[in-house]
């Protein structure tokens, strides 16, 4: 692990992070709410104190670079230290500081909510915390943990980077849905297989769903089409009962929409379920409040 000068300060890698996270000096600026001229000449005096350079310009954007990549944990740690000894003088025995949780579709939309609200009050946080919420896919949200953008990941996709830790929480059930009108909404009893030949409206690239779709419903049939794609439950769900074709997706997601009645739940003979993933980057600093909110959802 790179090693830090004394000399370099906290804003400093303050500057260095916001660059990471941003890709550019222009929105970094912003960000800091300082100018591009001060961003520009903080990271100039910290790569000269280094002694190498941090980023690649790559299509006007900057890149970590491998030295890059490799301060970043560090700095991550050094920030999140440093945010706690300012908040102890203040709360000395309250978990205080920001979470930036990263959540996918589901867990985001269905799930998150209520489960910061039982954080909060139980355990006395609510107005000390500032709880920074991204909801995204599974691709998006993982590219977010190794930039250091968020400290956790809330996801029911498979990860695979071996730079991030993955820790079931839980899971749901998957249904295949149908326009109410199909040949297939009268059957008492479905095989995979029998959902050959069939257009399919699935999620975007990166979606926990269409991965799901993908690996574990797609296998069994030896025919089938992608008709539309979608980046929304809702619209799928809309295209489904128009006609357009069968999907796949969360039965938290369905129940949920005000448009469920519009479609047809297919009975399966076989469950579809699909488990739910805490994940954290290998390098992250665990300060007081993640590892408090880390044990809270494994034990959910």
């Amino acid at each position: 692990m790179t090693a830090i000068n004394p000399a370099i300060t906290i804003k400093q890698l303050r500057v260095f992070s916001q660059i990471a996270q941003q890709g550019s000096l222009s929105q970094a600026a912003i960000e800091l709410h300082l100018s591009k001229a001060a961003v520009s000449l903080a990271l100039g005096e910290l790569e000269k104190q280094l002694g190498y350079s941090l980023f690649d310009r790559v299509n006007k954007r900057l890149q970590l670079n491998q030295q890059g990549r490799q301060l970043l944990p560090l700095s991550d740690e050094l920030l999140q230290r440093h945010q706690l000894l300012a908040s102890l003088s203040n709360q000395p025995n309250a978990l205080t500081g920001q979470l930036k949780i990263g959540a996918s579709q589901t867990i985001g939309n269905h799930l998150l909510p209520a489960m910061l609200a039982a954080f909060s009050p139980a355990d006395q946080v609510s107005g000390l915390v500032d709880k920074d919420i991204r909801i995204s896919n599974n691709d998006l949200l993982c590219q977010q943990l190794l930039d250091f953008q968020i400290d956790v990941g809330l996801t029911e996709g498979e990860v695979s980077d071996p730079q991030l830790i993955a820790q079931r929480f839980g899971g749901d059930e998957m249904c295949v849905i149908a326009p109410k009108d199909c040949p297939l909404a009268s059957a008492t009893a479905l095989d995979i297989s029998e959902l050959e030949q069939q257009q399919w409206l699935l999620r975007e690239t990166g979606s926990g769903s269409r991965n799901y779709f993908l690996k574990h419903v797609a296998p069994a049939l030896n025919s089938w089409q992608e008709g539309y794609q979608f980046n929304a439950t809702t619209a799928i769900i809309n295209g489904v009962a128009a006609g357009l074709g069968l999907s796949c997706l969360s039965l938290h997601s369905l129940r949920a929409s005000r448009v469920a009645d519009q479609v047809v739940h297919l009975p399966l003979k076989q469950a579809l379920f699909r488990d739910y993933y805490l994940v954290l980057h290998k390098d992250k600093y665990r300060g007081a409040l993640l590892t408090h909110f880390t044990e809270f959802v494994l034990a959910s």
